[in-house]
C-alpha cells in the first residue's frame, strides 16, 4: 500500500522533473562560478594545487555542462525520458561528491590562513545545502544523495582530525554542519509537500476553468441543436411536398413516352438521373427529419453502428463527390450498441467534416482519400476515422480538445466540434482521442459493448 505522499509522487512525478529540470540550469552556473571564485582566491595549499585544479577548472565544469543536457533536452522535445532524468540525477550526486572532496581539500588546508579556507569552504556547504532545498527538494531521494555526498566526506574528516589533534572545535563544527545537513533534507521535504499542494490546486482551477468552458460549450451545443431541430422540421416538411409532386410527375412522364412508343435509350438515362437525384434529396430529407425528432429526446436504443455512418454519409455524399475524394469503408463490426443515435450520429458527422476540410487542402486528388472503420475489440466498439490531410503537429494535438480551439479560419469554425464530440463519447462510458502513433490523421472513438447489458433493463 502506499501512502498518500507516495501516490501524490506518482501522479505528479512529470510535473516534478520537470521543474526540477527547469532551476537546474541557474545552479548550474553558481556551481562554475563559486568553482571559478575558489582557484582564483587560491584556497589551497601548493601540495594539493593540482588537484584542486582538476576539481574546481575540470571537474565542476564538466559534471555541470553533462547536468544542463537533460534541461536542454526538455526544452527541445517537450517531454522527458526516463534516461535523461536519471543522466541529471546521476550528475546531481557525482556534483555533490566533486564538491564533497573539493570542501575536504579546502578544510584540510595546512597554510598560515587555513582558518579563513575552512570558513569559506564551511560557507559554500551551507549555501549549497541551502540552495538544494529549492533546486533538488522536489526530488527527495537525489536531495537526500546530494547532501550526503555534499557535505559527509567534510564532516567524516573533521570527526577524525578533532580525535587526532583533540580539537574540539572541530568536532563542533562538525556537529553543526551535520544538523545542517539533516535540517536542510527536512526544509527540502517541507517545500516538497508545499510544491505538491501547488501542483493540486493548480490542477484544480484549471480543471474548474475547463468544466466551466464545457458547460458554456455544451450550452450553445444545445441551443444551436434546439434551433436547427426546429429548421430541419419545417424545411423537411416544406420540401417533402413538392418532391412528391416532382415525384409523381417524373412517373407519369415516363409512362406516358413509355406508351407513346418514344422512349429511347437517351430519355431512359436522363429519366433515371432525375429519380436517383430525387432519391439522394429523399435520404438527405429524410436523415434531417430523424435528427429533428431525436434532438429533443435522449433515449438510448440498439442501434449499429454501421448503420449510423451509413446516415452520417448522406449528407456529405455530394461534397465528398464534388471534392473528387476518395471514400474506403471497412465496416466490420456486426454487434448493436445501446447509445443516443443522434449524439453518436453526430461525433461521425463532426470527425467526418473535418476530415473534409482537411483533405481539401491537398492538391493531388491521389491524396484526397477518407477511411471509415468499425471494428469490435475486446468487448468494444471501434470506430476510427482517418484521412490524406496534412499531419496534425504535436503542439496542436495536445490542444484539439480544448473548447473554441481551432486551426480553421474565422468564420469556419467554432472550436466547439471535438470538444463536444467527446464529452459525448464520456457520457456514454467511452472515449474519442486523437490518434497519434498513426503515420496520418486519425481519429478514434472507443465505445464500450457492456453498455448494453447496464442499459437495456431500463428501456422499457
Amino acid at each position: 500500500m502506499y501512502t498518500r505522499s507516495e501516490q501524490m509522487t506518482q501522479i505528479h512525478s512529470p510535473e516534478l522533473r520537470e521543474e526540477t529540470l527547469a532551476r537546474s540550469p541557474s545552479a548550474s552556473i553558481a556551481f562554475v562560478s563559486v568553482a571559478l571564485i575558489c582557484f582564483a582566491t587560491g584556497l589551497y595549499t601548493s601540495n594539493n594545487q593540482n588537484l584542486m585544479a582538476v576539481f574546481l577548472l575540470v571537474l565542476v565544469p564538466f559534471n555541470n555542462i553533462i547536468r544542463t543536457i537533460p534541461y536542454l533536452h526538455l526544452k527541445k522535445h517537450g517531454a522527458l525520458t526516463d534516461r535523461m532524468w536519471q543522466l541529471f540525477c546521476v550528475g546531481a550526486v557525482i556534483n555533490g561528491l566533486i564538491w564533497g572532496g573539493s570542501i575536504t581539500l579546502g578544510i584540510s588546508s595546512d597554510s598560515a590562513d587555513s582558518h579563513w579556507a575552512v570558513t569559506f569552504y564551511l560557507l559554500i556547504a551551507i549555501g549549497f545545502s541551502n540552495a538544494s532545498i529549492f533546486t533538488l527538494g522536489l526530488s527527495r531521494r537525489v536531495h537526500l544523495l546530494f547532501l550526503a555526498s555534499l557535505n559527509l566526506p567534510a564532516v567524516v574528516y573533521m570527526i577524525h582530525a578533532a580525535q587526532t589533534n583533540q580539537n574540539r572545535s572541530l568536532f563542533s563544527i562538525a556537529f553543526i554542519l551535520a544538523v545542517h545537513t539533516l535540517y536542510s533534507l527536512m526544509q527540502g521535504k517541507i517545500y516538497y509537500v508545499r510544491f505538491l499542494a501547488k501542483i493540486e490546486s493548480d490542477r484544480a482551477l484549471i480543471k474548474s476553468q475547463q468544466d466551466l468552458l464545457e458547460q458554456r460549450a455544451m450550452t450553445e451545443h444545445a441551443s444551436r441543436l434546439a434551433s436547427l431541430g426546429e429548421v430541419s422540421a419545417g424545411v423537411a416538411h416544406e420540401i417533402n411536398n413538392p418532391l412528391s409532386i416532382v415525384t409523381g410527375s417524373l412517373n407519369m412522364l415516363e409512362t406516358q413516352i413509355k406508351n407513346s412508343g418514344l422512349l429511347n435509350d437517351q430519355h431512359a438515362t436522363h429519366i433515371r438521373r432525375s429519380f436517383n437525384a430525387l432519391e439522394r434529396i429523399q435520404k438527405i430529407v429524410k436523415a434531417m427529419s430523424t435528427l429533428s425528432i431525436r434532438s429533443t429526446s435522449h433515449t438510448r436504443l440498439e442501434e449499429n453502428p454501421n448503420l449510423l455512418v451509413e446516415q452520417a454519409l448522406s449528407i456529405f455524399a455530394e461534397r465528398i463527390s464534388l471534392n473528387r475524394i476518395m471514400l474506403k469503408k471497412k465496416l466490420k463490426c456486426n454487434d448493436l450498441l445501446v447509445c443516443d443515435p443522434t449524439q453518436l450520429t453526430q461525433i461521425i458527422v463532426n470527425l467526418l467534416n473535418n476530415a473534409i476540410d482537411a483533405v481539401q487542402t491537398v492538391p493531388q486528388d491521389s491524396d484526397r482519400w477518407i477511411l471509415i472503420e468499425t471494428e469490435t475489440v475486446n468487448n468494444n466498439i471501434l470506430l476510427r476515422i482517418s484521412n490524406g490531410g496534412p499531419v496534425i503537429q504535436p503542439e496542436v494535438a495536445t490542444k484539439l480538445f480544448t473548447p473554441f480551439f481551432t486551426t480553421k479560419s474565422v468564420g469556419q469554425g467554432t472550436g466547439l466540434g471535438l470538444s463536444i464530440s467527446r464529452s459525448i463519447a464520456l457520457q456514454h462510458q467511452g472515449d474519442l482521442s486523437y490518434d497519434s502513433s498513426a503515420q496520418v490523421t486519425s481519429f478514434k472513438l472507443l465505445l464500450p459493448l457492456s453498455l448494453l447489458s447496464e442499459i437495456l433493463p431500463n428501456i422499457s
